[in-house]
């Protein structure tokens, strides 16, 4: 399990991976790592509503929704499926919460978390308050935020399991289960609020973004914690992408299932191997300066630098 979480780009170079062809190689290593990042989200998504058509998903949970597309993605594959949806950003909610187009999409204001209660909700500074992606209960390290707002967090088990608050509850109504955890480092926190809904064996499958090292989010567990976590229940670390060198996405699945969609996963490594740039990005002068230099020195290392020393002296003599 350590190799499959700690797949960094050193390893991903060694095997293969997204650099099998010469026009790759040419971009700049900062191109290069943000088309891996584009290309293997869109793997990631693509293997995600895969495996909850296999399996037969009835119910979508996205927690840390905001805009809810993958929900209504998932509630169009077939007319039985519902979709739930929390948000704890209140400003966000609004925009989101009428979908009367969308009968089988709940959007709820709520936070998730290991407790009720009321606590902190932080804004990066600068992000519109409607709009921010970053919102969270637990500050990054990287980010400066402005003044926080209270908001309500109640746990999954509470709003999944108990019926007088959901007349649909699981515990009374169970339906095959899949689970999108994207709350900014405090996926930890719904986690611990959710023992009862992870022990069901009607939760098939879990999304979630997770961090190495805590190099985002202090308080927030590693992936390694995590996955220790999930494998108490039974889920098994399957694929994942690679956004950046510490964050990125793991999708779990129930080990009883694995067996049946193992030709998506062979699948899904494979077009690993397969991606390709599909543009350009504009490269400095200074990038060709840097490779020309460096070749010379490499060819020619004494007689450069001799040229060099001779060239300092008489400049820096004037």
């Amino acid at each position: 399990m350590n190799d499959f979480i700690n797949l960094s780009r050193a390893s991903m170079v060694a095997t293969g991976i997204c650099f099998n062809n010469r026009r790759f190689a040419l971009l700049t290593s900062k191109a290069r790592w943000r088309q891996i990042r584009i290309e293997t989200g869109k793997l990631i998504d693509l293997f995600m509503f895969e495996v909850m058509e296999r399996l037969n998903i009835e119910l979508f949970l996205q927690c840390g929704a905001n805009e809810p597309s993958t929900a209504i993605s998932f509630c169009s594959i077939n007319e039985k499926n519902k979709a739930i949806c929390f948000e704890a950003n209140p400003d966000v909610a609004q925009r989101f919460q009428s979908n009367a187009m969308y009968p089988n999409l709940q959007y709820i204001n709520i936070g998730l978390g290991s407790a009720p209660g009321d606590i902190d909700f932080h804004i990066p500074v600068g992000n519109r308050r409607d709009l921010s992606l970053q919102g969270t209960f637990s500050p990054a390290k990287h980010l400066d935020y402005t003044n926080p707002i209270k908001v309500r967090i109640d746990t999954l088990d509470n709003l999944l399991l108990t019926p007088c608050q959901n007349s649909e509850s699981l515990s009374t109504s169970p339906k095959l289960t899949a689970l999108l955890i994207d709350v900014e480092g405090y996926s930890w926190n719904v986690l611990q609020g959710a023992h009862q809904l992870l022990a069901l064996p009607t939760t098939k499958v879990i999304f979630i973004e997770v961090q190495d090292i805590n190099f985002y989010w202090e308080h927030e567990k590693n992936a390694k914690q995590i996955c220790d976590f999930l494998l108490n229940y039974g889920f098994v670390p399957i694929v994942r992408d690679y956004p950046t060198a510490m964050l990125y996405n793991i999708v779990f699945i129930k080990a009883t299932e694995v067996e049946k969609i193992t030709d998506l996963i062979d699948q899904y490594w494979f077009n690993w191997t397969q991606i390709r740039p599909k543009y350009y990005e504009k490269i400095h002068l200074k990038f060709y300066f840097s490779k020309i230099k460096k070749s010379i020195l490499k060819i020619f290392p004494g007689v450069t630098h001799g040229i060099l020393h001779r060239l300092f002296a008489f400049f820096g003599s004037k």
